[in-house]
């Protein structure tokens, strides 16, 4: 799922900047524009629409799962450091593979595993702007319905 997000920012940042990443190297722009845009990891929740098709797993157990990374993160500097680290490490690893193993065959099992996984999900759906106002938008249509006061039609 990560993966998902990051290869889904790499391509946002390339129609922002008007840039085709395979004819360039992974740079301290790109990291940061990633860094700044995979904080829902951190403290937020996920759109929906990288979480489709997961494997062995709802939405619901993972939104569970992530609460308790989220809380790890929160309560544990040193893990939420090392968590980063990973970040960064996946954040090269997917540039790479968008950058230069697209068409690649025998890759190693994690990199065949997630390119197998961006090539057959579609990443051109709505952005998450959009995803996350339709969310808040379900979320005030639910809150003001419960909210609304009861009349009474007895005369």
């Amino acid at each position: 799922m990560i993966s998902r997000l990051i290869y889904f920012f790499i391509r946002e940042w390339e129609q922002e900047n008007k840039a085709d990443v395979r004819r360039m190297s992974l740079n301290q722009s790109i990291l940061t524009y990633l860094a700044s845009k995979l904080k829902p990891i951190l403290d937020k929740k996920i759109g929906r629409a990288f979480l489709k098709n997961l494997h062995k797993i709802s939405t619901e157990e993972f939104d569970n799962l992530l609460k308790k990374l989220q809380k790890k993160l929160k309560l544990d500097q040193e893990y939420r450091t090392y968590f980063i680290n990973f970040l960064i490490w996946l954040k090269r690893i997917i540039f790479r593979l968008v950058s230069e193993m697209w068409d690649m065959k025998n890759l190693p099992k994690l990199q065949a595993t997630i390119l197998k996984d961006l090539k057959s999900y579609s990443f051109y759906s709505p952005k998450l702007e959009e995803i996350d106002k339709r969310e808040t938008s379900r979320k005030d249509k639910n809150e003001r319905s419960t909210n609304q006061p009861k009349y009474n039609t007895k005369k």
